[in-house]
């Protein structure tokens, strides 16, 4: 018989909260991404400093306190990166 699985949770400074192996927290703003693709997409970084860009912006959806795309075809989540990303670096 196999130990039951505990869910991984983890805390930043200021008391946010997430769960999951592949969530991603940025402790720029402090929201939680679905994985390290989503957060990524959210970031602007240069040579001296990294921004944010809002979340709903880039077509991000909330779901539990976690962004992440919309439900689509992988035809449409193509597209919808390539535009997110032109966006980022604009």
């Amino acid at each position: 018989m196999s130990a039951p699985t505990v869910p991984i949770v983890a805390r930043c400074s200021i008391g946010c909260t997430w769960r999951g192996i592949d969530t991603a927290h940025c402790a720029g703003c402090h929201e939680t991404f679905a994985d390290a693709d989503v957060f990524a997409t959210h970031r602007r970084a240069t040579r001296t400093r990294s921004t944010c860009k809002r979340p709903e912006a880039l077509g991000l959806v909330a779901r539990f306190g976690v962004w992440n795309l919309p439900p689509m075809t992988v035809h449409d989540r193509r597209a919808r990166w390539a535009a997110a990303r032109a966006h980022r670096d604009a």
